[in-house]
């Protein structure tokens, strides 16, 4: 929670009498323990859903020029043989992802220092909303075959942004997903797009319609499915009318005015923006998965990169444990403390059991027994 490099942890705890080469392999130890919870976790996340959200952020990452290029190497060649197994054509192959190689070539940045390069990576993100758990995982781009691992075999609705990678992955997966979009992306373009100094009334216009989607999700919050379905019919009809007033408004504006490209972002994405209300499960924006990234974004600050290729993926489990701790309302020292205690000897097909999910119920069980 700290969210400090090594060297200022020791300055705020430890004094200067320890050297970094104990607190890294204390941290070196802690992650190899927990790395059998890995798999867990992502299988977890994805067992018995209908709803997950996706995201990913830049985070940087220090090592050397051979070790970044055989990262990003390993990631090509994972690409390659989905593609051989899903499309079997190369042309096709191009026609598929061939859009991400541009996004992987402008990962690496110009920054060297002490002969390392300096990686501009991704930290990739799965949130199962109804479970309350999320999965970070690393990666040298933002290539589409990230979010194809991460998902697996999982089948229904797919919360994300309008980036490219999750279009691609419904095209190529129109039968498993359902791809939804984000109405608080697109509100805050329109938002954005707004002249500080004119009061324009179809932005006014604009944003009154979204409130009013806003207003009846708040009302079916923990309602009952049949409900929710009643008064969502509701929102279909607004939408229905926001599409109509949109497309009568936008001629109003010039190509490059900003409001227009903000109208035109919303029209161009409106399936995905109003599928969530076709679907009992459907939710209207990605907000649960942005505030589940918030402290990389509050980590990536302090901390400038992830300290090699070997240490990102042990970092993005550790992130993704400790956030799990937080959504489920728990201390992440008092469970971390505990099953690092339990884990070296605990049945592998029970591991299941220590995440925090399920370690809460069992520790609260077991409180209320003594």
């Amino acid at each position: 929670g700290l969210h400090v490099p090594y060297y200022r942890f020791m300055q705020l705890l430890l004094g200067s009498a320890l050297s970094y080469a104990p607190l890294i392999g204390w941290a070196g130890m802690t992650l190899a323990l927990l790395a059998p919870l890995e798999p867990v976790l992502g299988r977890e996340i994805l067992k018995n859903t209908r709803l997950l959200s996706m995201d990913e952020t830049p985070f940087k990452l220090l090592d050397t020029p051979a070790r970044i290029a055989g990262l990003r190497a390993e990631l090509s060649a994972r690409q390659d043989r989905y593609l051989k197994m899903a499309v079997g054509n190369s042309d096709q192959a191009d026609v598929a992802l061939g859009e991400d190689d541009a996004e992987m070539e402008a990962e690496i940045t110009a920054g060297i220092a002490r002969k390392k390069v300096v990686l501009k990576g991704q930290m990739w993100t799965l949130l199962n909303p109804t479970t309350r758990m999320v999965k970070f995982q690393y990666s040298a781009s933002r290539a589409t075959i990230n979010a194809i691992e991460m998902l697996g075999d999982y089948k229904g609705l797919l919360m994300a942004d309008a980036y490219i990678a999750y279009r691609q992955l419904a095209r190529l997966s129109p039968e498993a997903i359902i791809l939804l979009s984000c109405w608080a992306h697109a509100r805050r373009k329109i938002l954005e797009s707004q002249d500080p100094k004119y009061q324009d009334p179809v932005v006014k216009e604009v944003l009154r319609r979204i409130g009013l989607l806003y207003e009846i999700e708040r009302k079916i919050r923990g309602q009952s499915p049949n409900r929710k379905k009643r008064l969502r019919k509701r929102s279909a009809k607004i939408l229905r009318s926001l599409k109509r007033y949109l497309e009568q408004v936008i001629d109003r504006y010039t190509p490059k005015d900003a409001v227009r490209i903000a109208i035109q972002y919303i029209l161009n994405h409106w399936q995905a923006l109003s599928q969530y209300v076709k679907h009992q499960h459907g939710i209207i924006d990605n907000n649960a998965n942005e505030r589940a990234l918030k402290p990389l974004t509050v980590a990536r600050k302090n901390i400038l990169f992830l300290g090699s290729v070997d240490h990102a993926p042990g970092a993005a489990l550790l992130y993704s444990l400790i956030e799990c701790c937080k959504l489920q309302k728990i201390d992440p020292q008092e469970w971390l403390l505990d099953v690092m205690k339990r884990i070296e000897y605990y049945p592998k097909g029970q591991l299941v059991d220590l995440l925090p999910h399920r370690w809460k119920i069992h520790h609260q069980n077991a409180q209320a027994n003594h």
